[in-house]
């Protein structure tokens, strides 16, 4: 006898029974994420009328932008923002990672955007993020400021990747979920316009634009975020800290100290944090990336090599005496734990294992992000099968819980968190709450 399907709002409504303490703008949007969503074409024009899809780092994508038949490469946005329909969803932002097996399909219903599940019921009505004024400037050589610097989070925080090749990948020792590379050469190889090493000069002007000529009715900008590939090179000790905080401090020097600059770096000595503290850096991100051990060094074999596990984590604790409580903002790609074949079996283990490392880093005053892993066609883990939502909805509870229990302040600069307030499109952290 075959079995019945099981349609994705069935299986939303039991997880809002099982877990009535979170959120149903959690459960739906980490389900997105794990799955993706896909466009109709008629949804796609709409969308396309709003801000353009940057690859603002990674791809975020599970299917390969040069099997994207509709031009979502180009024309999907980043991000979208799901509300109201039968769950009465307040306003919730999404990461917008294309998958044509998605059984999530945005389409467009009766003259309204909505994204729909593939027993055809209505989720969420949706929005695409509207167009900054900037996006439309270009400078002399015909690159756009958008390609630049690029915002995200609903236009609140401008996401710079100044360099879009990591070091580490020349020696096979990137991490094994990155696909920073490859995308790179993927979208380059598609004509696209994708700047490999941003100058200096560029980034100022874009990040001017962005900051001191915004129009009052565009959303007001809280942060910037700068980041990159590992530098490895014969320049001498702090040649990466050398690189990036020349870009801090000309943005600083040109648009004042008014919006708090993160920047997403390794592990760094107390040396190199306060070169970059001296420089103008307010928030500090030594992406940890996986808490387990054995993981660590499996899916981060660069970051151990040249730094190690116990290292990463003692530098990561003494950036607090640097920057103080909650500023020090590491990224955990939350599922990536569960890959096969190295990770853990069951849900369990593997909530266990990141629950533990949360707790510690919360203890001593380190804000940990928890950031929904894309399994990316041109990252080594590509294989790794769809993970359970038991695990997202466990994490995102367990995150929130000891947010609370450590009595941490907010992310800085990533504005409000609770459901309809947060802009915040990586994961269900930040909508976590009453």
């Amino acid at each position: 006898m075959k079995q019945k399907e099981i349609f994705r709002s069935q299986e939303l409504e039991h997880f809002f029974e099982t877990y009535p303490d979170v959120p149903k703008e959690v459960i739906v949007k980490e389900d997105m994420l794990r799955y993706g969503v896909k466009f109709s074409q008629a949804a796609m024009g709409e969308a396309a009328k709003g801000r353009a899809r940057s690859y603002y780092i990674f791809s975020y994508d599970r299917t390969d932008s040069s099997k994207m038949e509709h031009g979502e490469s180009l024309k999907a946005p980043d991000e979208f923002r799901m509300e109201a329909g039968p769950y009465e969803l307040r306003k919730t932002n999404v990461r917008a990672t294309i998958s044509y097996d998605s059984p999530y399909l945005i389409d467009v219903v009766d003259g309204e955007v909505w994204i729909t599940s593939d027993g055809g019921e209505k989720i969420g009505r949706v929005s695409f993020p509207p167009v900054p004024k900037y996006y439309s400037k270009t400078f002399e050589d015909g690159t756009h400021y958008a390609e630049i610097v690029p915002v995200v989070g609903w236009g609140t925080r401008a996401f710079c990747t100044i360099l879009r090749n990591c070091a580490l990948w020349n020696f096979d020792l990137q991490c094994k979920f990155c696909d920073l590379n490859a995308n790179y050469q993927a979208l380059k190889k598609q004509g696209r316009s994708y700047t490999l090493k941003k100058s200096v000069d560029k980034v100022v002007e874009a990040m001017k634009a962005i900051f001191l000529d915004k129009p009052a009715d565009e959303p007001n900008r809280y942060c910037f975020i700068l980041t990159g590939g590992s530098i490895m090179s014969g320049k001498g000790e702090y040649a990466d800290v050398k690189f990036y905080t020349a870009y801090v401090k000309a943005i600083k020097e040109a648009i004042g100290n008014r919006w708090i600059c993160h920047f997403q770096a390794a592990a760094l000595d107390k040396e190199g944090l306060k070169r970059i503290k001296d420089a103008g850096v307010d928030c500090y991100h030594p992406n940890l990336e996986v808490w387990d051990e054995r993981l660590f060094k499996t899916l981060c074999p660069g970051k151990e090599k040249f730094i190690g596990r116990e290292e990463w984590i003692k530098r990561t604790i003494d950036a607090v005496s640097v920057f103080g409580e909650g500023w020090v903002t590491p990224a955990i790609v939350a599922g990536v734990e569960m890959c096969k074949p190295y990770g853990f079996e069951n849900v369990d283990d593997a909530v266990k294992s990141t629950t533990e490392g949360l707790d510690f880093l919360m203890s001593h005053g380190v804000l940990p992000r928890v950031d929904h892993w894309c399994i990316e066609p041109l990252s080594a883990l590509k294989d790794s099968p769809l993970l359970p939502l038991k695990y997202f909805v466990e994490l995102d509870r367990a995150w929130y819980n000891l947010w609370e229990k450590h009595k941490l302040p907010q992310i800085p600069g990533y504005r409000d968190m609770g459901p309809g307030k947060s802009v915040y499109q990586q994961s269900g952290i930040l909508d976590m709450g009453p």
